[in-house]
């Protein structure tokens, strides 16, 4: 199932979480692996990777509690952000060592005052 159907779905049944891990796929390429895993077709915009963890985040954001953690892991920083109402608490780089990509963990915490909290 694809993960903004997925938290919307939990969204619209009430959960609240104070713990979210997000570990999406890093690239295009994955994206395509993990569809093609599970029989579901790649559409153009599953590519858009900004445009997808935006809707992402729009589901994500209305499931978290007050003062809840994401954890959220991929090639780059971003995370929730502060328009979502979250502070960075820490980042840990991985090496995987030889030519693999690091992976780049953040952890951040939901404040008040964000733009959508």
């Amino acid at each position: 199932m694809d993960a903004t159907d997925f938290l919307a779905g939990l969204a619209n049944r009430g959960v609240v979480a104070d713990l979210v891990i997000i570990d999406p796929p890093y690239s295009p390429r994955q994206v395509k692996e993990c569809y093609d895993g599970i029989g579901i077709k790649m559409k153009q915009t599953d590519a858009l990777l900004g445009f997808v963890r935006g809707k992402m985040k729009e589901q994500l954001n209305r499931v978290l509690a007050p003062d809840s953690i994401v954890l959220w892991f991929g090639w780059n920083s971003t995370g929730m952000g502060i328009k979502y109402g979250f502070r960075l608490e820490e980042i840990l780089l991985v090496c995987h060592g030889s030519v693999h990509n690091d992976t780049i963990c953040v952890a951040e915490r939901r404040i008040q005052g964000g733009l959508f909290s």
